[in-house]
């Protein structure tokens, strides 16, 4: 993901933004890239199965105290399903 992430930046996609939500994360061990839209919409970060709570907090709030917005989400879960009556 790390090496995608730098590819992305050299092409031109990345955003300042970006790399401080790289770095902040970097700083946990965590690993992150942007998603690719370019910009600096979006980044994916990949937690550790063994990520403990304090620490999920602890990155939540390095995260907005640099103002940007975190989402959790799992993997491998069931997703969004529209159910017809």
């Amino acid at each position: 993901m790390t090496i995608n992430h730098h590819l992305l930046n050299a092409i031109g996609v990345g955003h300042s933004k970006v790399d401080i939500v790289r770095q902040c994360a970097a700083q946990f061990g965590v690993t992150s890239k942007i998603t690719g839209a370019g910009g600096g919409g979006c980044m994916l970060l990949l937690l550790p199965r063994n990520a403990a709570e304090l620490d999920l907090e602890a990155l939540q709030n390095a995260m907005l105290e640099r103002e940007v917005d975190c989402l959790a989400c799992g993997l491998g879960v069931e997703g969004l399903t529209l159910h017809e009556a």
